[in-house]
Order: C-alpha cells, then sequence, then structure tokens
C-alpha cells in the first residue's frame, strides 16, 4: 500500500478549435503517448481540480472551467456538471476522497446558501448534502473516508463565545449511504486545516496558533468511535510560519512537518517536523537542517508499507536578496521517518540554475525500489516535464533526467497543491495542465502514460534527438542556426530592419511569449520614435538555449510630444545594447525586456 499525502486574447471559437485537436492527437513515441486530453472545456491558469481513483482503479477527476462551472470527468471521458447549467450558482474551493463507487465531492458555495457540499461523483443527480452548518465555511477543506463513514475537516468564520480567535477549524463525519451525520465540532483556533487519517477511522488534527504566545503547533487526536477530540497537545513552540505545513502517516507513526521563519526579518527559513507513536500523545522534534534558509514553494509526501518516506520540494535560497531561481530536491527516510538522507537535487548542479523547476511529484512503482520523480522544468525556455526513475527508493536514478513527451509549441506544467504522479497496475501516470497558447492565461489537462521499460525507452529516443550544442564562431552560418555564427546572422537581421523600418520582421524575431500578450498593431503603435542609423554585434556569448549578446547601435530620436504634453528629443549618439536571445522551438528569438518597468514575459 502507498499512502498519497496532497498537500493577447484568444476568442471562443479558436479555443474550440484547439480543444478539437487536442482531442484528436494520436502521435506516439515509441510506446508511450504525448499528452492525452482529459478535459474538455478551457480553464483559467489558475483553475483548481482534483483527481482520485475509485476501487476499481478508475479515474475520477472535478475541474473548475473557465466560468467557474465545477464539472466532473467519468472514467469513461464523459463530463457533467456538479450543478445544472442554468441554476445561479457560485462555487470555489475542491476537495475529493476514495469511495467504492465514484468518489465523494466536496466544494463550497453560496448559493442557495453559504455552505459546504458533498456529492457522489456517480451519482449527480442526487441533491448535494450541505455539511458545515452555521460555521462559516471558507475555501481551505478535506476529505478522507474511513470504512463507510466521510471525515470532513474545514477552516471557517463562525464567532466562537469566548473565544478571540476570527477563524477555527471544524470536523464532521458523514455517512454517504444516508445523509447521517455527526454533529459539527469546533477542533482548534487556526486558518490552515492540516490533518492525517487512519484506515480504521482515527483523524489526528493540527493547527498553528498564531494568536498564542509564543505560537504553537498543536494536535488534537480523535480515536474511532469517540464522540469527540482529546485534548490539545503542544508539539512545538513556533517563530511563525508559511502555509507549507503538513501530515501524513507511515505505519502507525504520525508525521507533521511545516516550515519555520526565524530571524529578524523571517527569511531564516527551516523545514521542521515532528512523530508520535502513541495517537499524539508525545512528540519528538526533528529539523532538516540541510535546507535551513531555503524558502519552500511546495511539499509533497509519499509513504509506502514498508516505512520508506520520500519528500519532494521546491526550494529556493533567499540569502542577500539574491535571484536565485526556483529548484527541485528530494529527502528520503527507511526508517518511517526516524532518520533522514541529506537534501538530494533532482537536476545537474550548477548547469540548470539560471532555469527553474518546481512542484515535484513522487510515487511508489509495483517492484520494491522502484519510485518514479517528475517536476516541471524550464530549461528549455517553455515549460516541459521532466523526470528520473528509481531501483532503490530514489538513492540513485537508474533512469535520469529525462523529457517527457509533449506537442510542439505548448507549455506543460504542474501545480504545487497535490500529487500529480500516481501509479496504477504496471503504468506510471502523470496529470498536467497544458497551457492553450503561450500568454499562459488558459490550461486544459493532461495525462501521461508508460511503463518502467516504455520510461526508459523514452531516455534513449530523448538522447538520440538531442540538439548539437552550438557551435564556434568559426562555424558557418549556414552549417548550424543554432550555432554563433547562426545567431549572429539572425541578430544582424533584427537590427537591420529596425535601421529599415520593417517592424513586421522585428516584430517576428520577438520571444513567442511576448508576442502572445501584445498584437502586431500594439506593437506597431509604439514603434517608430526611435531612428537607428547603424549597429555592429560586438560580443555574443551562448550558454545553451539563452545568449547574452552586447550591441553597439547609434540612434537618434526626432522631436514628438508625449501624452503628458511634454516635447521629447534626444541627438544621434552610440550606446551599448545588452539584449537577451533564446532558442525557443525551433529558432533564436529576442526576449523582450523592458528594464525601466522591470517586465518580460517569458517566465524561465
Amino acid at each position: 500500500m502507498t499512502i498519497d499525502v496532497r498537500a493577447g486574447r484568444r476568442t471562443r471559437s479558436s479555443r474550440a478549435g484547439l480543444a478539437a485537436a487536442l482531442a484528436a492527437m494520436t502521435l506516439t513515441v515509441g510506446a508511450a503517448t504525448v499528452p492525452e486530453p482529459l478535459t474538455k472545456v478551457p480553464m483559467k491558469a489558475s483553475g483548481d481540480w482534483d483527481y482520485r481513483l475509485d476501487a476499481e482503479g478508475r479515474l475520477w477527476l472535478a475541474y473548475y472551467d473557465e466560468s467557474r462551472i465545477l464539472r466532473v470527468r467519468q472514467p469513461n471521458g464523459e463530463e457533467q456538471p456538479v450543478v445544472p447549467e442554468g441554476r445561479e450558482q457560485a462555487p470555489s474551493g475542491l476537495a475529493m476522497a476514495v469511495m467504492e463507487d465514484g468518489a465523494a465531492l466536496l466544494w463550497r458555495d453560496k448559493v442557495p446558501q453559504k455552505g459546504l457540499y458533498f456529492a457522489n461523483t456517480a451519482r449527480l443527480d442526487q441533491v448535494p448534502l450541505e455539511l458545515a452548518g452555521e460555521s462559516q465555511p471558507l475555501v481551505r477543506f478535506h476529505a478522507a473516508m474511513a470504512g463507510d463513514r466521510l471525515n470532513v475537516l474545514w477552516y471557517g468564520e463562525q464567532p466562537i463565545e469566548g473565544s478571540s480567535d476570527r477563524y477555527h477549524l471544524f470536523y464532521r463525519q458523514v455517512d454517504p449511504s444516508n445523509g447521517t451525520s455527526s454533529p459539527v465540532e469546533r477542533v482548534l483556533p487556526g486558518v490552515y486545516p492540516v490533518w492525517a487519517t487512519d484506515e480504521r477511522g482515527g483523524v489526528m488534527v493540527f493547527s498553528w496558533l498564531a494568536a498564542d504566545t509564543p505560537q504553537r503547533i498543536v494536535s488534537r487526536f480523535r480515536a474511532d468511535g469517540a464522540d469527540v477530540f482529546g485534548d490539545t497537545v503542544t508539539i512545538a513552540e513556533v517563530p511563525g510560519i508559511t502555509p507549507i505545513f503538513q501530515a501524513f502517516r507511515s505505519g502507525n507513526r504520525w508525521i507533521v512537518v511545516w516550515l519555520s521563519q526565524y530571524g529578524e526579518d523571517r527569511t531564516d527559513f527551516l523545514l521542521e517536523g515532528a512523530r508520535s507513536d502513541d495517537e499524539g500523545k508525545t512528540w519528538t522534534a526533528f529539523a532538516f537542517e540541510d535546507l535551513r534558509g531555503f524558502d519552500l514553494g511546495s511539499l509533497e509526501a509519499v509513504a509506502d508499507a514498508s516505512g520508506h518516506i520520500l519528500i519532494s520540494v521546491t526550494a529556493r535560497t533567499r540569502a542577500d536578496e539574491d535571484d536565485k531561481k526556483h529548484n527541485v530536491y528530494i529527502l528520503r527516510s527507511a526508517d518511517r521517518g526516524t532518520t533522514w538522507s541529506a537534501v538530494q537535487p533532482l537536476r545537474p548542479p550548477g548547469a540548470l540554475d539560471e532555469y527553474r523547476a518546481r512542484n515535484p511529484s513522487v510515487a511508489f512503482g509495483d517492484k520494491p525500489g522502484q519510485v518514479f520523480v517528475v517536476w516541471e522544468d524550464w530549461r528549455e525556455i517553455r515549460s516541459r516535464l521532466y523526470a528520473s526513475l528509481s531501483t532503490d527508493y530514489g538513492e540513485t536514478w537508474k533512469v535520469d533526467n529525462v523529457r517527457l513527451p509533449f506537442s510542439p509549441g505548448t507549455n506543460l506544467r504542474l501545480t504545487s497543491k497535490r500529487n500529480t504522479a500516481y501509479h496504477q497496475g504496471d503504468r506510471f501516470n502523470v496529470i498536467a495542465e497544458q497551457a492553450l497558447d503561450d500568454a499562459l492565461a488558459s490550461k486544459h489537462l493532461v495525462q501521461l502514460g508508460f511503463t518502467a521499460d516504455e520510461f526508459a525507452s523514452l531516455a534513449t529516443a530523448d538522447k538520440k534527438g538531442e540538439p548539437a550544442e552550438p557551435d564556434s564562431a568559426g562555424a558557418a552560418p549556414e552549417a548550424d542556426v543554432r550555432s554563433e555564427a547562426g545567431l549572429r546572422a539572425r541578430i544582424n537581421g533584427f537590427w537591420q530592419a529596425l535601421v529599415d523600418k520593417n517592424f513586421e520582421v522585428t516584430y517576428s524575431m520577438q520571444d513567442p511569449f511576448f508576442r502572445a500578450r501584445n498584437s502586431w498593431l500594439s506593437y506597431e503603435r509604439n514603434m517608430g520614435k526611435i531612428l537607428y542609423s547603424s549597429f555592429n554585434v560586438a560580443e555574443v556569448k551562448i550558454d545553451g538555449p539563452k545568449a547574452e549578446v552586447k550591441t553597439t547601435i547609434r540612434a537618434s530620436i526626432p522631436p514628438f510630444r508625449a501624452q503628458t504634453g511634454e516635447m521629447i528629443s534626444r541627438p544621434e549618439e552610440e550606446i551599448t545594447v545588452d539584449e537577451v536571445w533564446l532558442w525557443v522551438d525551433d529558432g533564436w528569438y529576442r526576449e523582450f525586456r523592458s528594464e525601466a518597468q522591470e517586465l518580460k514575459f517569458t517566465e524561465y
């Protein structure tokens, strides 16, 4: 058993066309398909979603479309809205739990009344059950099945007599078969509903008591069959924490981790935790000193039945206000969290530091020692998915840093809200977010799947298809467009077009992320105020898909009246321009950067 701990505009018609194209896609790489479309209606980039496998291993998926309609995708691929279209609704938040038939689905709604609603995805024709009562639920909540009972935890803003705390955590247990439920129980003050549950129905709730002096991490335990939660137990005193706050189980051991903020400026971060073997009566503290000073953007944990735990994180240092990119790391334990390995980077150190990576997810395979990890990676300027496979529980990687299949000209992302990798039968699966275009404002959900052998074949195919490294300055321009000579020819073409006022050419050479957000007409309106007379490409330094360029130009600004009424002009002068050119898809493109506005559209 594996425990998964989940912590410019396009028109609608063009989006529909893209959706149809996605649905028709049948390309293959070896035995593994390119991303398979899962959702039929476009989603906003920030749109939430969740998934579960039912008792038969079938995938149930729920998501918010770009109109904020909550939809359920059934295992056969059919979709339907949770609330019939045409009925007034204002849903938000999302949680799911495994059921024998279908999955439990929870969402918050303000219609017909403010509440937390439950439905079975296999029986959406039934009236949803409201669970939160008078607690005034907000958008963070969790659900988990234990036997035939559904456990639900949420936070709400109901005033509690005698308490100065504004927010509290609430709990309820429900019998989905008949809708009967326990009374709503206020568990603890707090804004982060964090918990873990066991297979017998025991529930451990954790909270950060921010109003206490000193601030504390606390817990309360509710045994299966108990009427109420037990006493509050202090786990640790903390200076303050970030939203990275999760709990899980390994065997009979309860484990909780959180990211503390030390120091006067609260940037001396430290990932800390505690474990309990006596149902939360006592706790043993620990800390990941290797990650001291690292701010975390995501954390996912998985545990198997034999005591192995893997924690994957997105992290970067904030020391000296440096501009470090997010990177991905993994921590391992083979003894249910008693001891931990040193933190291990998932990417080669050094070479990729200029390109961010984030949101790693981990899944155990069907063979002892088999571990699959996948993450979002921007080393190619576009976001791709990279993955590794281990046969010794992540101590080493048998197949390392393999790019997963993708559709050309697209961007694949992973969410930080849940573990996106899972194992089913003999296959590893990943649910990813594919942007509809380079504006990165809308998305579809897609899925990739492969066996361990198919994944290894992907590594072989990827190495055969790798482009050669950019050549030296001595290469002939026609030899390789990725070479320095090829790039110089491209840069010369750009600046000559500026001299000639051929702005259609210069627009076509801007990076695709700029062009996706800025139409040709808006670009043209802003051009022509500067007159260029000559240029010289002085220096080119290529490093992978990125090139730093220095170009000396002569330019002037003829008199014109600004929107403020001020007359602006500059005599001709010679200046050196620092540029960045990027290899994207099949050519070099000039990265748009506005130093004055601190603006660019790439996200690597």
